[in-house]
C-alpha cells in the first residue's frame, strides 16, 4: 500500500493512500484509551488485519492527515460504501479518530480538509452514526464551530456495542440529505442485524 498525498494546506497534508505502518500507528493509538473504546469503533473491522484487507478491497477508504513534522494528526474512514451504476462511490458512513496530542483546533481543521477532499472525489453523501453515550464525538460532529453535521434522529438499537444493542445518533454532512440519511440508516441497520442473526 503506497502513500499518496493531497495538497498541503498551511501545515497539514492529506495522505490519501496510507501505508501499512501508518495504519498500524492509527490502530495502536485508537486502542490506547480504554474508556473511548467502550463507545466507539463499531464502524471499523474488528482487527487491524481485517481493516487493511477491507482497504485493499476498497470496502473502506481511509485518509490520514499529518503535520509538517510528519506526525499523524487525525484520520477518517468511510465504510458501508454505496456506488452508482458505474462503480463510483457516492455514499459512505463516516468514522474518525483524532490523535491525542492534536485534539482541538488542529484536528478539526484536518477533519474538515479530509471531508472536503472526499466531496472533491465525488462522494457527495456522508452520514455518520455515533453511540448515544459518546458525547464528545457527538458534540464534535454536530457543533457548528466544528464539523457542523445535521442531526437526523436517535436510532434505537442501531448496532451492537460490546455485544449489546445500543442506540446511536444519526447525522449527515449536508442538511439536504436528512431523508436520504434516514433511509440509508434503516437499510444499514437491517443489514447489520441480519448479519448478526438478531432480527426475529
Amino acid at each position: 500500500m503506497s502513500t499518496g498525498s493531497g495538497n498541503l494546506c498551511e501545515d497539514l497534508e492529506i495522505l490519501t493512500r496510507p501505508t501499512e505502518k501508518q495504519i498500524m500507528e492509527l490502530w495502536e493509538s485508537r486502542l490506547s484509551i480504554p474508556e473511548e473504546i467502550q463507545y466507539a469503533f463499531a464502524d471499523a473491522s474488528p482487527t487491524r488485519d481485517e481493516f487493511l484487507h477491507s482497504l485493499e478491497k476498497r470496502e473502506i477508504i481511509c485518509f490520514i492527515s499529518r503535520n509538517r513534522e510528519g506526525n499523524l494528526v487525525s484520520a477518517i474512514w468511510l465504510h458501508d460504501l454505496e456506488r452508482n451504476y458505474e462503480g463510483v462511490i457516492r455514499t459512505g458512513w463516516l468514522g474518525g479518530y483524532a490523535f491525542p496530542n492534536y485534539r482541538g483546533s488542529t484536528s478539526i481543521k484536518a477533519f474538515r480538509m479530509m471531508l472536503d477532499h472526499t466531496v472533491n472525489c465525488g462522494i457527495r453523501h456522508i452520514h455518520t452514526a455515533i453511540h448515544i453515550d459518546n458525547r464528545k464525538s457527538i458534540a464534535c460532529v454536530r457543533n457548528k464551530s466544528m464539523l457542523s453535521f445535521t442531526y437526523v434522529c436517535q436510532y434505537a438499537d442501531w448496532t451492537t456495542f460490546g455485544g449489546c444493542l445500543s442506540d446511536a445518533i444519526i447525522m449527515t454532512r449536508d442538511k439536504r440529505d436528512k431523508m436520504l440519511a434516514w433511509l440509508c440508516a434503516q437499510k444499514l441497520a437491517s443489514k447489520r442485524l441480519l448479519a448478526q442473526d438478531l432480527l426475529v
